[in-house]
């Protein structure tokens, strides 16, 4: 009965190590094309750098100098690509676009830039954020920031 044991138990061991091995080609063969075809494909390799280098982060820094009519934005930009424009677009709804009021930096050379916001009515809420158009025409938001103006004196 012991001898019919342990003569069971071989064949399974055996059975055992058989199939596991059997199964590591086939892990190899999954993996293997998959990270060929990456090294094999130098094109997608240059897609993944340019998709990189026409990104562009935008930060939306500060709402300063509220008045009844004006305000103050600072914003900033980083980018490896052509950035052909860049400035604030203000609403007085949440998630402004450059379809809105856009107002663009006068002079300054960067990295952060200052915008006059004007033209804006007294004791109401406005939405403002920053944007940057690269020269593939894609436009990059900021973060959106809210201020309410000033109230008249009386």
């Amino acid at each position: 009965m012991k001898r019919k044991a342990n003569l069971f138990l071989v064949a399974f061991l055996v059975s055992a190590m058989t199939s596991a091995s059997a199964q590591n080609p086939v892990l190899k063969k999954t993996v293997e094309p998959a990270v060929k075809s990456k090294i094999d494909n130098p094109a997608a390799i240059d897609k993944d750098i340019s998709s990189k280098l026409n990104t562009i982060t935008v930060n939306t820094i500060l709402i300063s100098n509220i008045s009844t009519e004006s305000a103050w934005c600072t914003y900033s930009y980083k980018s490896e690509a052509t950035v052909v424009q860049h400035g604030i677009c203000v609403s007085k709804g949440p998630s402004p676009t450059i379809q809105n009021t856009k107002f663009f930096p006068k002079g300054d050379p960067g990295p952060e830039f200052g915008v006059e916001i004007t033209g804006l009515s007294p004791n109401l809420k406005y939405y403002v954020r920053a944007f940057a158009k690269n020269s593939s025409g894609a436009v990059f938001y900021g973060n959106e920031l809210v201020f309410t103006t000033l109230t008249p004196k009386k």
